[in-house]
């Protein structure tokens, strides 16, 4: 949204003045003291890799009478680098948009890299060759720089000034990172003509938050013409009073909030202030609502030709269709179909988007496009068959989580496909190539998406409609040297079978299939297959196994663990304490039927006992059975996890039931021999 002239005045020309209050800033950019530079750590965080010394943030608003109000933030940081595992904090990226009626740029970038080398401190300039720009949509920028010369003991600095004529929505202020903060202040402070609300999350209590309240004026000088001969001009000057509101933040040694294994995004839980405009009052006009809804904004999307315009069907697709219908008749088949041809037809470029760049008819004829080029042209051809279909739009994972009280188009970053069967809605996405129709690449999978459609818009869950499931069969034989063979079978299905794929298509087949025996030295695979079974979600898998040393032979005694290749199931939760939530992502089910022939001359002496534990309302169980007869073992694990969701308070229970898991499922089996 962009504010020009706000004052109705004619023939007025602006010469603009405001009386702003800067906040003082610790040090003086530029210069440093020796100490700073020199010590090896920070007391108050002694472990940390990296220590943010001050982060300054003021967002001021602008005026010129050529362009109207222009917001501006200006950013002043100094981080101490302690350690080679925080090089990654010299890299600094911004993010810039750019269309037809918002701009955004950087000025004044500068920033310093200071080293205590040869008894003195040492300063390297941040030069142009360390600036880079990357286009990552038609309207997104990457601005992205790295301060040079950085070792252990490092201090880093870096300012700027970004401005934007955007006014909807100020970007989020964040206080806490993944590395310690000693200090962080935030000053935001707007015209008395812009009403914005405050958005806070996060869990850390800040310091300080303090209402801020300033007289500033505007003066300007108004140019008038004589009115009968026009010969003659005249000059008044004039001015406006008014009221600038905000508030300054400040948040002092705040823990860094470290990434956490199965979390959500990081910075969804980071502490942080963002402003949302909720209404506009000019003086002398009434008030006017800015806060968008959905009605609005899907509205606008849908008027956007590089959004709903890309909806529409089409007839450069028409022949490829019309074979597509004649071959599957089915609804199912042809839904099926169509995702497959647009999934084999084009090919991701690794952009997100919700926006067409390309644009689907260039995307179906070069075999390339963002996100949305691919997604929407699915809408499209499902249209085009005779499906109610609709773009869903959606924040991916990795961008973090959305607050569907706020509807602020910048939060989203990627767009899937909708068909309605019935009172079903299906969600695809033709991105991924080992990903058939109905399931969603897990990296969406983030809570919620927003439909958008001729017939208004609404929320959709975006759930996984399968799991990731496995079923393994391995029948195997122990000799009495501790090598052990066999014949594995497994049935994937539902993610599983993404994954699979996935792994033998990145690791190359003859890396993959060594893999298969997990981490048995020594060890062979022969026969090995994967192939379709029943149905697109499931796949089956064999192959033949050997491998030496895989049971401890000791005298008398041989100690094995009975499931002869790796546990798929890893144990991700090793703190006893969590902050952030657990997210699995999609459901999990795994079961092993195992049964091992003992070398001939042994008994079995011991074997783990049996259990069977469920988690509270059905969420997941964990049962172990295990018996031994006639020379033989038989056993069988069964782990299923129906929620994947668990709030930090529950985190006890679930890390105690992955415990149990891993604690059976790591336990030996002792054979003796006969006496």
């Amino acid at each position: 949204m962009k504010y020009a002239n706000i004052f109705t005045l004619s023939a007025a020309l602006f010469v603009f003045t405001l009386d702003h209050i800067a906040s003082e800033l610790p040090f003086k950019f530029g210069k440093i003291k020796d100490e700073v530079v020199k010590a090896k750590a920070i007391a108050a965080f002694p472990n940390a890799d990296a220590v943010v010394l001050y982060d300054y943030g003021t967002v001021d608003f602008d005026y010129t009478q050529t362009k109207g109000f222009t917001i501006i933030l200006e950013r002043t940081c100094r981080i101490k680098i302690l350690k080679n595992s925080g090089y990654d904090w010299a890299q600094e990226r911004i993010l810039l948009y750019d269309d037809d009626e918002i701009e955004e740029k950087v000025i004044g970038l500068k920033g310093n890299t200071y080293n205590y080398e040869n008894g003195k401190v040492v300063k390297t300039k941040l030069g142009k060759e360390h600036i880079f720009r990357e286009d990552q949509t038609d309207t997104w920028q990457t601005l992205s720089f790295t301060l040079p010369q950085v070792k252990e003991g490092s201090v880093i600095e870096f300012t700027y000034r970004k401005s934007t004529n955007y006014f909807s929505y100020i970007d989020p202020w964040y206080f806490q990172r993944s590395i310690p903060v000693q200090h962080s202040e935030y000053i935001f402070k707007a015209p008395e003509f812009f009403n914005y609300m405050p958005v806070e999350q996060g869990y850390v209590e800040l310091d300080v938050r303090e209402p801020i309240t300033e007289s500033d004026k505007i003066t300007f000088t108004e140019k008038e013409r004589d009115g009968m001969t026009r010969s003659k001009t005249n000059y008044s000057t004039q001015s406006i009073d008014f009221m600038t509101n905000g508030t300054r933040y400040v948040a002092r040694n705040v823990p860094g909030l470290k990434e956490e294994p199965k979390a959500p995004e990081l910075k969804s839980f980071q502490t942080h202030v963002a402003y949302q405009l909720s209404t506009v009052r000019y003086p002398g006009s009434p008030i006017e609502k800015v806060l968008s809804d959905w009605e609005k904004i899907n509205k606008e999307l849908m008027e956007n030709p590089n959004f709903g315009g890309e909806c529409k069907p089409r007839s450069f697709y028409k022949e490829a269709l019309s074979e597509i219908k004649a071959n599957n008749t089915e609804t199912a088949d042809q839904i099926a179909a169509i995702h497959q041809h647009v999934r084999n037809k084009t090919s991701w470029n690794g952009v997100n988007a919700y926006f067409a760049s390309n644009g689907i008819r260039k995307t179906y004829i070069n075999g390339e496009g963002n996100s949305a080029d691919i997604n929407l042209l699915l809408v499209s051809m499902l249209k085009s068959a005779g499906y109610e279909s609709n773009p869903v739009i959606l924040s991916t994972r990795s961008n973090g989580m959305v607050n569907p009280s706020f509807p602020i188009m910048r939060n989203y970053n990627y767009v899937v496909a909708e068909v309605i069967v019935g009172n079903n809605s299906i969600l695809l996405d033709a991105t991924d190539p080992n990903l058939p129709a109905g399931l969603l690449p897990k990296r969406v999978l983030n809570n919620r998406g927003r439909r958008i459609s001729m017939k208004g818009s609404d929320w959709v869950l975006l759930r996984p409609y399968l799991g990731e499931n496995q079923v393994i069969y391995v029948n195997s034989k122990l000799d009495a040297n501790g090598t052990i063979s066999g014949k594995w079978q497994s049935k994937y299905s539902g993610y599983s079978t993404w994954k699979i794929k996935a792994e033998k298509g990145e690791s190359g087949e003859d890396l993959f299939i060594k893999d298969r025996i997990g981490e048995m030295e020594n060890g062979e695979v022969e026969n090995y297959s994967l192939t379709p079974y029943d149905d697109k979600y499931e796949y089956a898998e064999s192959f033949d196994f050997q491998a030496e040393g895989y049971a401890t032979v000791a005298p008398n005694v041989i100690y094995l663990n009975p499931f002869a290749v790796e546990h798929d199931f890893k144990n991700p939760f090793k703190d006893n304490e969590r902050l952030l939530p657990v997210d699995l992502i999609v459901p999990k089910s795994q079961t092993q039927n195992v049964t091992i022939q003992i070398p001939e001359g042994y008994v079995v002496d011991e074997i783990p006992e049996q259990v069977n534990v469920q988690l509270p309302n059905e969420d997941g169980q964990f049962k172990y059975t295990i018996r031994s007869f006639g020379g033989m073992i038989q056993l069988q694990s069964v782990i299923e996890i129906n929620r994947t969701f668990y709030s930090s308070t529950e985190y006890s229970m679930l890390k105690e039931f992955f415990d149990l898991i891993f604690q059976k499922t790591s336990e030996e089996i002792v054979l003796k021999r006969k006496s």
